[in-house]
């Protein structure tokens, strides 16, 4: 195959990718992005692979993550992408070395088994970044997606590349064992729409809802930032705070609500904590160590949430995982290039304790990883919450993706999940991933919307990635034993 042809189909590949995922979300092209990548595999040595694999998501992701110009230089984009690029081309490469054709089952699933362990490093290595998995490509399609329960959205994905892989060897390997592969498509495609028909039909609000209000204040960047704007800022918050419905029972403010650490500021703990006289109302803020009065420079600084009750801080939770480069580096070097703004990680699961339900709060990104809103739920969330502040990206996709990815945790855990942001979007999903309702960018709301604790535990929270490592390791240990015993005859 010509060296341009190559370079076509793997663009081809990103296109399709491109296109299958938000804001343009046509979703379906997600079963096919990857053949035209599996049909250079057949005419390339290991080199080529992981070259062609890897150019293939660099055309994909350098669009996809543009926005990211409007915080770092060309030269942080141009790693970033070219970081996430690489474990696409390292499945790739890792085939070839393993020397699967994808002309047999055990192969296809090993293959599909290990791309997904790919996309849990990438969600690990170096902070992690999970952006662009492919299972949130499909956050919408209810059916397909119900399996996250088995082994969290990773799980979906191999799905996923499972029925790439099917169609690619059915319609173009010549070697493959057709009604083999055909038997292995409808098993996992329709075998999983089954799963998910019958998890969707087996649900039931059966539990008292708690009633919770959404406060949407949409505070632009420049401003929230700004001590001219603090007292209007807060005066703003206060004022959505008391338009709220009087049955309300749980108040929900975004992350960094108060501009400031409202612990050592009166005025704002002041404004907060009236609102919260006969209500529970959680919300994010700053915190720094007594050392900030002395030397803001030197002082530890926390993303944290609070929980106010009777006008006092009943109980607090700091961020476990800072936004990689963004919140801090994970390279003592990339220090330098001012990636990261030193915020300190916390190692402790804190549950929000109310009357009315058990929460797990998750603030910014976080939400974004299955590990975490899994550890709210093994030490007993019955609700998950995110709140997050996304006005620094304006109207650029990095909201929907982050909706998307979220949809995951409450079907992966079975618990309902709620965002809420301080420009947008913020929603409600239910433990189906069913979006009940979701708000529009930079425009103020007060919501009011009833959600269900629920307790129930599913595969993934008791067993976490074992049932994709065991998959792997099963499936390649059978394609290896099934090729040794191949007799070959010589005529």
């Amino acid at each position: 195959m010509k060296t341009l042809n190559k370079i076509l189909l793997s663009l081809l590949s990103s296109i399709l990718m491109f296109f299958a995922f938000y804001p343009r979300e046509i979703s379906f092209l997600i079963f096919f992005a990857l053949i035209p990548l599996l049909y250079i595999y057949r005419r390339t040595n290991t080199a080529e692979a992981f070259f062609y694999f890897t150019l293939s998501a660099v055309l994909f992701y350098v669009p996809q993550y543009l926005w990211l110009r409007m915080i770092w230089s060309w030269k942080v984009l141009a790693v970033m992408t070219a970081y996430l690029a690489f474990y696409t081309g390292l499945w790739g490469f890792l085939c070839k070395v393993l020397r699967i054709r994808f002309a047999s089952i055990p192969e296809i699933l090993a293959a599909s088994f290990l791309f997904a362990l790919l996309e849990i490093a990438r969600g690990t290595l170096l902070g992690g970044y999970n952006g662009c998995s492919f299972s949130s490509a499909l956050y919408r399609f209810l059916p397909f997606i119900q399996s996250a329960d088995l082994g969290s959205m990773y799980f979906v994905s191999a799905l996923i590349v499972c029925v790439n892989i099917c169609l690619f060897s059915f319609f173009v390997e010549p070697a493959s064992d057709k009604p083999q592969i055909l038997s292995l498509l409808v098993l996992v495609f329709a075998g999983n729409m089954l799963y998910g028909a019958a998890r969707l039909h087996m649900f039931r609000q059966n539990t008292v809802p708690v009633r919770f209000t959404l406060i949407q204040p949409c505070i632009e960047q420049h401003l929230k930032w700004n001590s001219d704007f603090l007292l209007r800022n807060l005066k703003k918050s206060a004022d959505l705070i008391s338009s709220a419905d009087e049955r309300t029972e749980i108040f929900l403010l975004p992350e960094t609500a108060t501009p400031n650490d409202m612990t050592k500021y009166p005025r704002t703990y002041e404004t907060f904590s009236n609102a919260s006289r006969g209500k529970f109302l959680l919300l994010g803020s700053e915190y720094f160590d007594f050392s900030y009065f002395y030397c803001y420079e030197h002082s530890r600084k926390k993303n944290a949430a609070f929980l106010l009750h009777k006008g006092r801080i009943i109980q607090s939770y700091f961020k476990l995982k800072p936004a990689p480069f963004a919140e801090y580096s994970p390279l003592r070097f990339l220090k330098k290039l001012v990636l990261g703004k030193g915020t300190e990680p916390s190692r402790e699961y804190t549950i929000f304790n109310t009357v009315y339900a058990s929460m797990g709060v998750n603030i910014c990104l976080e939400a974004a990883y299955p590990e975490l809103s899994r550890g709210f739920a093994n030490n007993g969330a019955d609700i998950l919450i995110n709140i997050s502040n996304e006005a620094w990206f304006l109207d650029k996709p990095v909201s929907k993706e982050i909706n998307a990815l979220s949809v995951f945790r409450a079907v992966e855990n079975r618990r309902d999940f709620i965002k809420v942001s301080n420009c947008g979007i913020s929603f409600y999903a239910d433990a189906r991933g069913k979006i009940h309702f979701r708000t529009s960018l930079f425009v103020p709301e007060v919501k009011t919307f009833e959600a269900y604790p629920r307790c129930s535990k599913t595969l993934w929270q008791k067993f976490g990635y074992t049932p994709i490592w065991a998959g792997f390791i099963i499936f390649y240990l059978i394609f290896l034993l099934r090729k040794r015993k191949k007799v070959y005859y010589i005529r």
